[in-house]
């Protein structure tokens, strides 16, 4: 048994033929690529603050790595391991509040926008079987995490964190509708109810839909082929 940080790989034996991995992680570490042997595979559960799946990744003679993601094995998931986004936004939820407040929006539910909102309101909801729309999050916000705190006494409330922006919107559940409130650098609201009616017009891609591309420099995209005629890319690293 070895003991080491698993993000970082493991040289002795290398190249590998086969790699699993039993823990989440986002975005592929570059070392598990690297390590791989030309025509070697990895599988990993690509998992962020807001989405993911069972990624099956094969390295190409060039160096390339090509990955789809294993639809029949939706259901299986792995514990995250401890260096993710996780960690910084639970530790940046603190006086959010004091932020400028940039939206503040009543829904009420005939308001198309409120299916949108609902999604988010309880964890049972938003990580329901079908998480094809919080995979499409995911690629578009990989800053952003997701957590449920009681805000007023006896409600819980969805607070949405961007870590990056500096950003918290706040979904309150109340008795005619949805409160939701930003606070922040941005409107994460907006940006999220455009996601949404984006994610809509694609005609709501699963898993099936997407290729993971990683490329020598470790530089990641995922891709949607046949986007409105055209392949549509969303970088997972900042390379």
């Amino acid at each position: 048994v070895q003991t080491w940080n698993g993000l970082d790989g493991y040289a002795p034996h290398t190249p590998y033929d086969r790699i699993i991995a039993t823990g989440c992680f986002f975005p592929v570490p570059g070392a598990w690529i690297e390590y791989l042997k030309p025509g070697g595979k990895l599988m990993m559960d690509l998992h962020g603050q807001m989405g993911g799946g069972l990624l099956l990744i094969t390295k190409q003679p060039d160096g390339q790595a090509i990955g789809h993601f294993l639809k029949e094995w939706h259901h299986i998931s792995f514990m995250r391991l401890r260096s993710t986004l996780e960690e910084g936004g639970r530790r940046r939820l603190k006086g959010y509040q004091n932020s400028p407040l940039l939206e503040q929006i009543h829904l009420s539910p005939d308001d198309p926008a409120y299916r949108c909102a609902s999604h988010f309101v309880t964890f049972q909801q938003f990580r329901r079987l079908d998480n094809s729309f919080n995979l499409w999050l995911q690629w578009i916000f990989p800053s952003v995490s997701i957590t449920w705190r009681e805000i007023v006494p006896g409600t819980r409330s969805a607070v949405l964190i961007d870590q990056k922006n500096r950003t918290a919107a706040v979904i309150e559940p109340q008795e005619n509708g949805l409160e939701i409130t930003v606070h922040g650098e941005r409107l994460l609201w907006s940006d999220l109810l455009h996601a949404y009616q984006d994610w809509l017009a694609c005609g709501k891609p699963g898993l099936e839909a997407y290729m993971v591309h990683i490329d020598q420099s470790n530089r990641q995209v995922v891709s949607i082929d046949e986007y409105q005629g055209s392949t549509r890319t969303f970088p997972l690293t900042d390379k």
